[in-house]
């Protein structure tokens, strides 16, 4: 599920002006460290709304494959964990990041291998399926559409991930850990950008990637970074910002999957994953900041 979009590599600049994020500012949520996870604790899992339905629907590796992700599950997941007999034959609603929806009716379960990491249960789509990323069962869930930087115009796209790039480096100000000073003026490579709006307010998402190229011990420091601009010529600011650092092979990663509608709010699902764990986390926008509102149980890689 790891979808790499976009791979530019700009020098790392300071943040200035009202780009740059002011010292821990309620809207910005947590400063980003060096720890394994951000310093938030961990949302319950009864942190999940209702409205949304009983279950997360993830897509597999092809259309028809359902991973069927519990709302109220948490820890490790084993293999068989969960029982979802009752659902097959349910209607749902699947939704793609460019806002589409497809209605389909769940199949029974699959033994078909769907991902390394997954643990979850996984039902069938209907053969032909359109490509989808997120789904429902009897949810007020309304999409919401999100372009990525990869369609706009040369000029349009070098402007968004400079802007990025300036956004990601004034976050270093605030940022503490043992490995602070060796990501300290490295390049920035922006992998993903996508945005959205929110009534009058523009929503950026971004996944900025730094490496310390050393033979003997690679890091990586990977950042999400959640934007907002009242307005087309208004500038972007930090609206909350997550960081994580460390060798190579076990720094997590994250991976936006879409951007849904709940109860007026907009909700930005994504993975998040390493080369141990995998699980899925729902950021929302509430009160007019934005957190870390849901985490599913953990899969193991």
């Amino acid at each position: 599920m790891r979808n790499v979009c976009l791979i530019l590599v700009l020098p790392a600049v300071l943040a200035c002006g009202s780009d740059a994020p002011g010292p821990r500012d309620s809207a910005t949520g947590t400063p980003a460290t060096d720890s394994p996870v951000a310093a938030d604790p961990i949302p319950a899992a009864s942190n999940w709304d209702p409205a949304a339905g009983p279950v997360l629907l993830i897509a597999g590796d092809r259309p028809e494959q359902v991973i069927v992700v519990s709302a109220e599950m948490d820890g490790f997941i084993e293999p068989e964990s969960l029982d979802v007999s009752d659902l097959v034959g349910s209607t749902a609603v699947l939704m793609s990041r460019a806002g589409a929806t497809s209605t389909v009716t769940l199949g029974p379960e699959t033994s078909t291998a769907v991902a390394s990491c997954n643990s979850w249960p996984v039902l069938t789509a209907p053969e032909g399926t359109a490509r989808w990323r997120i789904g429902f069962l009897d949810a007020a869930v309304q999409p919401i559409a999100t372009d990525s930087v990869q369609g706009l115009p040369s000029r349009d796209s070098s402007d968004l991930v400079s802007r990025v790039a300036r956004l990601a480096s004034g976050l270093d100000a605030h940022r503490t850990g043992d490995l602070a000073a060796s990501f300290q003026g490295l390049p920035f490579v922006v992998t993903d950008v996508r945005r959205f709006t929110h009534g009058d307010i523009g929503v950026m998402v971004a996944h900025v990637i730094r490496r310390v190229n050393q033979e003997a011990n690679p890091l990586e420091e990977h950042t999400l970074l959640i934007a907002e601009r009242r307005g087309p010529g208004a500038a972007w600011a930090v609206a909350r910002a997550e960081r994580w650092a460390g060798r190579e092979e076990m720094v997590t990663r994250v991976d936006l999957l879409a951007v849904v509608r709940l109860g007026g709010q907009p909700l930005i699902v994504l993975t998040r994953d390493s080369n141990a764990s995998l699980r899925y986390v729902v950021q929302w926008r509430g009160d007019g900041t934005w957190e870390r509102r849901w985490e599913s149980g953990i899969s193991r890689c």
